[in-house]
């Protein structure tokens, strides 16, 4: 049998040791840094879910005032068409009423004409 080589008892059971629990990556050494990336995405995922919030409530808001104000236009615009609807209405009984003052004052030149004559 061939001899082994003299090992230092101690260098030998000091490597044992360090091996000893140690899986193919030791994470220990990273440990800080991860849980340090962790708390950073979550503080972020945090911040842009209360914009996201704070925004959802403008846009919320901003079309309630945006439905308002449309409710608002539309009631101008009937009040504006019922104008022009009565405008148009008042300009056809006066023109009716002017045909009609002219058709009077012909009858009346008529009738003064047959008395002219008469006497």
């Amino acid at each position: 049998m061939p001899e082994r080589a003299a090992v230092p008892s101690g260098n030998l059971q000091s490597n044992e040791r360090n091996n000893i629990g140690r899986t193919a990556m030791d994470l220990t050494p990273y440990i800080g840094t991860i849980v340090t990336v962790i708390i950073a995405v979550g503080s972020v995922y945090a911040a842009i879910a209360s914009r996201l919030a704070r925004l959802e409530t403008l846009i919320v808001d901003n079309d309630k005032m945006t439905q308002s104000q449309i409710a608002d236009l539309r009631r101008d615009v009937e009040k504006h068409n019922s104008v022009i609807e009565r405008t148009y209405k008042l300009e056809s009984d006066v023109n009716t009423a002017f045909k009609r003052i002219d058709e009077l004052k012909e009858a009346d030149k008529r009738l003064e004409d047959r008395i002219n004559h008469l006497v």
